[in-house]
């Protein structure tokens, strides 16, 4: 049979766990102040992330908004590409001004002083 365990060994004993326990809630301790620390740094990111995400938010706005711009300066564009004379229309005009000479034409003067001869 096992033998009773004397009051010193308990004693012993005892001083061992209350050892042990003071090395658990150190652990336990340090763990919570890594947790804690842990927890504030998440909190820093998620509030950098945050800015961040709200930041490219807006210029994804502003760039939606110049985008827009553009389409709009680019059918103004189109238009004016449509209403332009085409290349063919300049030659014709160009022909017919070659053909008429205008600057043989009389002016109202001329025809004035031709009257007055």
């Amino acid at each position: 049979m096992k033998e009773k365990p004397t009051g010193l060994e308990i004693i012993e004993k005892i001083n061992n766990l209350g050892a042990r326990v003071r090395i658990l809630e150190d652990h336990h301790s340090t763990l919570r102040k890594r947790s804690q620390t842990i927890e504030e740094n998440l909190l820093n990111v998620e509030r950098d992330v945050n800015k961040q995400l709200k930041l490219l938010g807006d210029e994804l706005l502003e760039l939606k908004q110049e985008v827009e711009e553009l389409k709009e300066q680019l059918e103004d564009i189109a238009i004016n590409f449509r209403e332009a004379a085409k290349s063919h229309e300049v030659i014709e005009l160009l022909t017919y001004l070659k053909l008429l000479e205008p600057f043989k034409f009389a002016t109202l003067k001329d025809l004035e002083k031709l009257k007055e001869k």
